[in-house]
């Protein structure tokens, strides 16, 4: 639940103009490649193929 925070709170910085794009690709990057790893394990699991997520889709 904290990542999903973080990043809602970089999602919002975003938007206002407070920092620029590339600065939240870098700051959402450990939160998104950690969720990232967990989509695959649950996925191996389930033997499904993983939907990861980007950047881009998440800060729509």
């Amino acid at each position: 639940m904290e990542n999903i925070q973080k990043l809602k709170e970089i999602r919002i910085l975003l938007k206002t103009g407070q920092i620029t794009y590339d600065e939240a690709k870098k700051m959402a990057k450990p939160y998104i490649d950690g969720a990232n790893q967990k989509i695959k394990v649950i996925s191996k699991r389930f033997k499904k193929a993983p939907s990861l997520i980007s950047f881009t889709s998440f800060m729509r």
